[in-house]
């Protein structure tokens, strides 16, 4: 049994293509819905998991009863840089818990589309982790590793959805504790506003005051600011840090 973790990004759509090819069998295409997408986002990897049933897959949509905002509040405070917990909450949690019960026996390999053209802090990863306790001690297999931007690019192009350029990363969080200023400005005006109300209701913001470059807030700041033409090359070294990482976040 295979298990793909896709949130909608390049990078895992590029994955169940390759998968496909591969001819692998007995594979299930696992996403969560963490409640704190971009909007229109969910509807992407709506389509992406449809698409993955018609390679005859079994996809899979994760909707927890912990979400992100519902977690914040009850906790009371968001996560940071360096403790990001959220990860483990809102997504690994729910997949554990899944994986549990479709694979009682622990002899499924999950998939995690990290590259090591991706970020620097990649450089060095392994196409197999024999024991992860991230997943309960099953593999982890980086079936794409060594693919090329280009490569995945292919990969994507010959499949229905479309490639993702305006970010270069999966949205199933907007904004990400890992977002700086150059993210936010690109995050939607409706998740501003979002956030900035979730901030109000525990008393504390997401992000340091000097992110905002001098403007008083994060709505002031998203108002003012501009957001940069899209990369050629995906740039997900916001993404390669922390708790985050194992749980494929931003892929």
């Amino acid at each position: 049994m295979h298990i793909i973790i896709t949130y909608g990004g390049n990078s895992s759509v590029a994955m169940i293509q390759w998968a496909s090819e591969q001819a692998l069998k007995n594979v299930y295409v696992v996403s969560v819905d963490t409640g704190w997408s971009a909007p229109g986002w969910l509807e992407r990897v709506q389509s992406v998991l449809d698409w993955s049933k018609t390679l005859g897959m079994t996809p899979t949509l994760l909707t927890p009863t912990a979400q992100f905002e519902s977690v914040i509040q009850a906790k009371g405070h968001f996560p940071t840089q360096k403790f990001q917990w959220c990860a483990s909450l809102i997504k690994g949690m729910p997949i554990l818990q899944w994986l549990d019960d479709i694979d009682p026996d622990y002899t499924a390999t999950v998939m995690v589309a990290h590259r090591r053209d991706v970020a620097p802090a990649y450089f060095r990863l392994p196409e197999h982790i024999e024991v992860s306790d991230f997943y309960g001690d099953r593999p982890v297999w980086h079936a794409l590793y060594q693919h090329t931007h280009q490569d995945c690019q292919n990969l994507v192009e010959k499949t229905p959805i479309a490639w993702h350029t305006a970010r270069g990363r999966a949205l199933e969080c907007d904004p990400c504790i890992n977002s700086n200023a150059r993210d936010i400005a690109c995050v939607d005006i409706r998740n501003i506003k979002k956030t900035a109300a979730l901030e109000a209701s525990i008393g504390q913001p997401m992000f340091a005051q000097d992110i905002y470059q001098g403007t008083p807030n994060m709505v002031a700041f998203r108002d003012s600011a501009f957001c940069p033409e899209p990369q050629v090359q995906q740039d997900m070294s916001l993404f390669t840090m922390g708790c985050g990482d194992p749980y494929g976040c931003g892929t």
